[in-house]
């Protein structure tokens, strides 16, 4: 209906952004966000669990193990997939999607 508004949104430059929109977001977060040392052995995400959290990995190794069929000893196993470790952030797609978590991590250190 406002043919000026769609021709600016087409041919405008996009917003870049900025130190005060971060700010404004960064700051919408610490009143969610928790801060936890958690020391090795302990498991944050467990297979098949429905999603609560998201975590964001600071500091340490975090595993990641995903349950599969051994068809030779004829059992379920964990297996480890892959570690991961400062700066990843996990458990974001299953809360979006909002579907039970698909692998169990644990710490390792």
């Amino acid at each position: 209906m406002n043919v000026k508004k769609n021709i600016n949104m087409l041919l405008g430059t996009r917003r870049k952004i900025g130190l005060l929109i971060i700010a404004k977001v960064r700051a919408r977060l610490c009143e969610v966000i928790k801060f936890m040392v958690i020391g090795p052995g302990c498991t944050l995400i467990r297979e098949g669990d429905p999603p609560s959290v998201v975590w964001f990995i600071l500091t340490g190794e975090v595993e990641v193990r995903k349950k599969f069929y051994d068809h030779i000893v004829g059992k379920w196993v964990n297996r480890i997939q892959i570690l991961i470790g400062p700066g990843e952030c996990v458990g974001d797609v299953e809360l979006i999607d909002g579907c039970l978590r698909t692998q169990t991590l644990t710490t390792t250190g």
